[in-house]
């Protein structure tokens, strides 16, 4: 399902641009200065060497970025787990530099996904302040802590995470919160 998903949003992005989040991506300001260049992907780095991961890529339409890394498809490996949508667009960002920006991974992926309940249970990250575009939850990495969360807890508990989404808290939202979550 993984690289299925992969395939889609390469496709839909190639055929429209814009820009493609993942669900447990939550941006911190706007993408603005990012946008003068025809594809953006931010680094992250694993076992000591850099790749690109893809819960982020911004492209215009039928960038030449885009149109190489679906072409890399015709050789598709789904036996190593992040060849397709991390190690060959790098590569591929490497030959061709001029078509894609690659953002440092601290602007879209610090902490890394090793490191994913940091931001959930301590709070020495500011992610407005520290060079932050967006904040990567890895939610599959950091599942139960977010499964946990509710806006009670948001507001009361002092986090990195509490202190990002905090503001978009609304006032009824632990009523609605209780409503939902209510026994039959």
């Amino acid at each position: 399902m993984a690289h299925k998903s992969d395939v889609i949003r390469i496709l839909a992005l190639r055929e429209y641009g814009g820009i493609y989040m993942d669900m447990d991506l939550f941006a911190v300001k706007p993408f603005d200065d990012l946008m003068y260049a025809p594809a953006t992907m931010a680094l992250q780095r694993k076992a000591g060497y850099d790749y690109f991961c893809n819960a982020f890529i911004m492209a215009e339409r039928r960038s030449r970025f885009m149109d190489l890394w679906w072409q890399s498809y015709e050789h598709f490996d789904h036996t190593i787990w992040d060849w397709n949508s991390g190690a060959k667009p790098f590569m591929i960002a490497k030959a061709f530099s001029d078509d894609i920006q690659a953002l440092n991974g601290s602007a879209i992926f610090s902490p890394l996904w090793t490191d994913a309940a940091k931001p959930l249970v301590d709070n020495d990250i500011d992610f407005r302040e520290d060079g932050h575009y967006a904040y990567h939850g890895w939610h599959r990495s950091a599942v139960d802590l977010f499964d946990s969360l509710n806006p009670r807890a948001i507001r009361e508990v002092d986090t990195s995470f509490n202190r990002l989404v905090r503001p978009y808290l609304g006032e009824h939202d632990d009523d609605v919160w209780d409503t939902i979550h209510a026994s039959p």
